[in-house]
């Protein structure tokens, strides 16, 4: 056999022969072996399909059975965030606290449930740039809060200085440096602040103490 067709026998023979047929040599090219190795490659995928799909059942059935294990229980912020901290204090290395983050920035409480005790009764919800948790009513906040750090996190890693003005006392994030150098589509509908914490941005509005003694330093 030439050409594409006989390489592709070739292979077809070596995978039935890895997958201990007998009865089926790689040197053999007549219709009858051909005939009998089609019909154990077809006996191997459909043992394989359904391996699968008995697996998927198991892996669903587990998580069924998972969460009901858990009972629905009333926990604070507070008890979430030291929930947290504890299950990233057990993380190997490289590994960070936010796997339990999904992408509408809802935290998953699966793997927090034995800490807690079992899973919350309200939705809670975590910025993957800050880690700063929120609640129901401020879901929005994650995540702008998460574009926007980025966004500071790149202008001060090209322009070595942070993006606000700079007799501003309460160091607001100045949108409209970040959109005109297109580091933001558009402005967001919350105003952000920069911290002194490496540069970490908050919601929270500067308390008039802090900012006058930021004036007077």
């Amino acid at each position: 056999m030439n050409g594409f067709g006989g390489h592709y026998f070739i292979w077809f023979a070596n995978f039935i022969w890895n997958n201990d047929l007998s009865g089926c040599n790689v040197y053999r090219s007549s219709f009858h072996f051909k005939k009998a190795c089609l019909k154990k490659l077809v006996n191997i995928l459909d043992k394989r399909k359904q391996n699968i799909e008995d697996q998927i059942k198991k892996t669903e059935q587990y998580n069924l059975v998972n969460d009901n294990d858990y009972p629905i229980v009333d926990v604070t912020v507070e008890g979430v965030r030291k929930a947290i901290r504890a299950f990233s204090d057990n993380l190997p290395k490289g590994v960070y606290r936010t796997i339990l983050v999904q992408e509408d920035n809802r935290i998953d409480f699966k793997q927090l449930a034995p800490l807690l005790g079992g899973i919350p009764s309200r939705k809670f919800y975590m910025s993957k740039e800050t880690y700063d948790l929120f609640e129901e009513s401020e879901k929005q906040i994650p995540l702008e809060m998460d574009i926007v750090q980025k966004a500071v996190d790149l202008y001060v890693k090209e322009h070595k200085e942070f993006p606000m003005l700079k007799f501003d006392p309460q160091h607001k994030v100045n949108y409209f440096q970040l959109k005109q150098e297109h580091y933001l589509k558009e402005e967001p509908k919350i105003q952000f602040y920069i911290t002194d914490l490496d540069g970490l941005i908050t919601h929270i509005k500067p308390q008039k103490k802090k900012m006058e003694n930021t004036s007077h330093s």
